[in-house]
């Protein structure tokens, strides 16, 4: 059965300073996938994201999200989004888990249904209990749940993350990714900028390879059979590895 384009791409140009950072890009994005977007450094994986994301003025191309033009796109309650560094908090903020949370829920949602809305998000990434702690006494595999309830509070169809691991340990970075695969299973949309190739063979579905240009689009199998696509990121010394 063919499945629906919750993201569609065509003719993506952006340009900083007269130096072009992404061109001609074509991607669609069916929804449910588990994509990951990765490519050597400074190859406009970033980028990617912000555009469709609305965060990047000037562009020239096609973006259309659920089917509406970018442009005129207005439900952004319906995409959550995880940027990079999102859990650095500064040691003398002393914000609750319930307050970072809090600062995703769309806007009307007060008192007891904020409070739902809240504490089940926080259930849902396995911080119950967490509610009242400061996010900066959390480890970052801690803080990186926090803000991954942020950004699903409000249920969204799609989630964006921007290297969601740095700076978080090995042990911590399996359980982020088990989570992200039961969102993904629930029928969330996950759209990742990734350097941890490891990732890819055990949990992300889809690969799209950048290098300002798109190298490759497709299934896991067919990433690790593209010379083009391993080569270029032999050249940035990531390892590929088949998934067993």
């Amino acid at each position: 059965m063919k499945k629906t384009k919750i993201i569609e791409i065509k003719g993506l140009c952006v340009r900083y300073n007269n130096i072009s950072i992404l061109k001609d890009i074509d991607l669609d994005i069916e929804e449910g996938a588990f994509l990951a977007i990765i490519g050597p450094n400074g190859a406009g994986k970033s980028t990617l994201i912000k555009a469709i994301l609305g965060l990047i003025k000037g562009y020239k191309g096609q973006i259309r999200i659920m089917g509406t033009p970018l442009s005129s796109f207005k439900d952004w309650d319906m995409i959550g989004y995880v940027p990079q560094k999102a859990a650095h908090i500064d040691r003398i903020f002393p914000i609750t888990a319930y307050e970072v949370v809090g600062l995703g829920l769309k806007r009307g949602i007060r008192g007891n249904n904020a409070a739902r809305y809240i504490n089940n998000v926080l259930s849902r990434v396995g911080m119950e209990g967490y509610a009242d702690k400061k996010v900066y006494n959390m480890s970052g595999g801690e803080q990186q749940k926090i803000f991954i309830a942020k950004a699903i509070v409000n249920n969204p169809r799609i989630l964006f993350l921007d290297e969601p691991t740095t700076g978080v340990d090995i042990k911590a970075q399996d359980a982020f990714y088990e989570l992200l695969k039961s969102l993904n299973i629930e029928g969330m949309t996950i759209v990742m900028v990734t350097h941890d190739i490891a990732i890819v063979n055990k949990y992300v579905r889809q690969v799209a390879c950048l290098n300002k240009t798109l190298i490759f689009h497709g299934d896991h199998d067919e990433f690790c059979s593209s010379q083009n696509a391993i080569e270029l990121l032999m050249g940035e010394h990531h390892l590929i590895a088949h998934r067993h």
